[in-house]
């Protein structure tokens, strides 16, 4: 019994989700409660859509546990009013039967049959006495190990009586954290918060709620009071020490974990306080407030409560200099200059003579297991005397991801990429060849081989019958749509003047083009060919070609497409939106996902027609297509088809306050004009 808890306990996930459910089908979210033991319960959810050939689809969650993971059910069937489902990630399956619309079934896992009864679930509802109860702000210090540091939560009622419930963390900087649930009763508040994988229960003492967050397994006391939070920002300094501390500092601290770069911020606020915030650069951490700041005797102090840290040392000139102490580090040297930070340009230390061997283009193919993709190394010293190094994926139209590091040892020629999408080279650098293999987080991903020269596209001439060339020559387009993207591609197929026959991919939405089809095979009355790791397959019929794509993630399901002889006419995706929004959205907008850099930008083509753009710079993604806009009521919604994205946002002259949608979560993201 109790391994049957823990594979519950590892391996579910929240994702609470709120689907209306119709009558006539089981599509939506069921709930129900399952005790693996005396004293022990877990809420289970289980998510039902429908797919295109009626066939049914589950994932598994349970709200309780934290952990963002969803459970696919290996396999579904529902029949004559009976639910069976198989999760092979659990070693478990479920059998139901619907009576008056509920299901009444067991949970089998280890041969242990457990009583599980969903019902539709239903979001709850607050009354109006309620609404009023809890109507305002309140807020109080959460207990954590490194110190208190306070929450404060929002319960906002719009004109139509809704509810909005939002966290802010005030010292981090964090605002407008959505509160996915929120449950009163006898007295006992209970909040969801599935964005931070957190919930609160509290119970209610007249103008106070005593009680518990917990956040991915963890509890910590939590009491709040009604109230509106003011942090104490302002850092009480001499005019003459302000004077010299205004502006930004940087350095950098070298721990037994590994070199940190970090910005200390002195500003003045609207309000005319005298403010200070620390930066952890490498980790895209911002914003950090210094809550106390003294100077005497010509020593410096500043207090960073939220990371229970300290600096400590002396303020001459444009320098200081000290040493940082932090919960688990102490007295660690850190010397700050003033300016701003400007990144480093990854020079490679390397001797001349491998600066040399390696100066220009090196170009070849990543075995995948189908197919391959061709990349290169560019290598080059700059007008300052750098060098530095580039990595390249060519079929994909992505270029310039720095190489971070260097190091040629004992015959071993390492290249690291950890600006973006951390990989790793190893292998041997010999003459004009360099051969070795790809790693991710310390797993090989695949073989490699590079030479030397400069990248010619290879041509492929794809050997199927004459017949099937025919029918298949000329131009193809259709939506591929997966869970986490919808695509238009299009495919050219022709023969070209020396009798090769040859196809090719683009992807309009992200302005990719001339990805080889490198494969085709014709058996058996299906047409196959292959585009980098990808394979569709499938059979022709008049000016359809219709199957399944498989791609080469062991774990990936194959995809339905149908592809369309003719022309493919790209959809009209400018934004129509009023004159003064066109010139308020006209511009680039930056925020921050987590530790993932956003950008939004929004030019006039040469119609004079407003286009808008999702940019992901640290991954060199650029000109994801904002396929569509809107303005309703001072909101802002914008629409990424390929990437199934929706980003809703009140709009302001230089900020835009909204949520990011994907995936079925909703994440806070504020948008800066710049």
């Amino acid at each position: 019994m109790k391994k049957i808890i823990m594979y519950l306990v590892l391996l579910m996930s929240v994702l609470i989700m709120n689907n209306a459910m119709a009558a006539d089908n089981i599509t939506g979210t069921w709930q129900g409660k399952l005790i693996p033991a005396p004293g022990s319960e877990l809420i289970i959810q289980f998510k039902i859509t429908q797919n295109t050939d009626g066939t049914y689809a589950v994932v598994l969650d349970s709200p309780d546990q934290g952990a963002i993971k969803n459970i696919q059910a290996s396999s579904v069937v529902f029949s004559a009013g009976k639910l069976n489902l198989d999760v092979s990630e659990l070693s478990g399956a479920y059998e139901g039967v619907l009576k008056n619309g509920a299901f009444e079934g067991n949970w089998k896992q280890e041969g242990t049959s457990i009583p599980l009864n969903l019902k539709p679930y239903e979001k709850p509802v607050l009354s109006k006495a309620d609404l009023e109860k809890l109507a305002g702000s309140w807020y109080g210090p959460l207990k954590v190990p490194t110190g208190d540091q306070i929450l404060a939560f929002r319960f906002e009622i719009k004109e139509n009586g809704e509810n909005k419930t939002f966290l802010d963390i005030p010292d981090s900087g964090s605002k407008d954290i959505p509160v996915s649930d929120v449950e009163l009763a006898n007295g006992t508040l209970i909040l969801k918060i599935s964005a931070i994988q957190a919930d609160y229960k509290g119970k209610f003492t007249g103008d106070t709620i005593a009680g518990e967050l917990k956040i991915q397994g963890q509890s910590f006391p939590l009491t709040l009071k009604k109230g509106e939070y003011k942090p104490q920002v302002a850092l009480n300094l001499t005019k003459e020490i302000k004077d010299k501390l205004s502006g930004e500092w940087h350095g950098q601290l070298t721990t037994p974990r590994g070199l940190t770069h970090m910005a200390f911020r002195f500003e003045i606020s609207a309000e005319d306080d005298f403010m200070g915030f620390l930066d952890i650069l490498d980790q895209n951490i911002k914003g950090l407030p210094i809550k106390e700041a003294s100077f005497a005797d010509g020593k410096l102090s500043l207090k960073i409560k939220i990371a229970n840290a300290e600096f400590k040392g002396t303020l001459a000139n444009d320098m200081m200099t000290g040493e940082w102490m932090q919960a688990g580090l102490s007295n660690i040297p850190l010397s700050m200059k003033k300016g701003p930070y400007i990144p480093p340009a990854f020079t490679l230390n390397l001797s001349k003579e491998t600066k040399d061997l390696l100066t220009g283009e090196w170009h070849g193919q990543r075995k995948m297991p189908k197919g391959f993709i061709h990349v290169s190394f560019r290598f080059e010293t700059n007008d300052k005397g750098e060098f530095l190094g580039f990595y390249d994926v060519l079929d994909q139209g992505v270029a310039g991801i720095p190489i971070t590091e260097a190091i040629l040892k004992d015959g071993d020629f390492v290249l690291k990429m950890q600006k973006g999408i951390n990989i790793e080279f190893k292998g041997q650098l010999a003459g004009d060849k360099l051969t070795g293999q790809v790693t991710q987080q310390g797993v090989i991903v695949t073989s490699f081989s590079m030479k030397k020269g400069k990248y010619v596209p290879p041509v492929y001439s794809l050997d199927i019958p004459k017949a099937i060339k025919d029918q298949l020559s000329g131009e193809w387009y259709g939506d591929i749509k997966t869970p986490t993207s919808n695509a238009t591609v299009v495919f050219n197929f022709k023969t070209n003047d020396k009798g090769e026959f040859l196809g090719s991919e683009e992807i309009p939405e992200q302005k990719i083009k001339g990805i080889l089809v490198s494969e085709a095979s014709f058996t058996e009355g299906k047409l196959a060919f292959t585009v980098t790791d990808v394979e569709y397959k499938g059979q022709i019929k008049g000016d359809e070609f219709a199957g399944e794509i498989k791609q080469s993630a062991a774990d990936s399901k194959p995809i339905p497409f149908t592809l369309k002889k003719g022309k493919y006419v790209p959809p009209d995706y400018s934004l129509n939106f009023p004159k003064d929004i066109v010139n308020t959205l006209s511009g680039r907008w930056d925020g921050k996902l987590g530790n993932t850099n956003v950008v939004f930008r929004f030019d006039k083509n040469e119609k004079g027609k407003l286009m808008g753009f999702l940019d992901f710079p640290d991954s060199k993604i650029k000109d994801l297509l904002i396929s569509e806009g809107s303005m309703n009521e001072g909101k802002l919604a914008l629409k990424i088809k390929i990437a199934n994205i929706e980003y809703k946002g009140k709009l302001s002259k230089d900020s835009i306050e909204g949520e990011w949608l994907q995936g079925g979560q909703n994440i806070p993201l504020t948008m800066k004009k710049q």
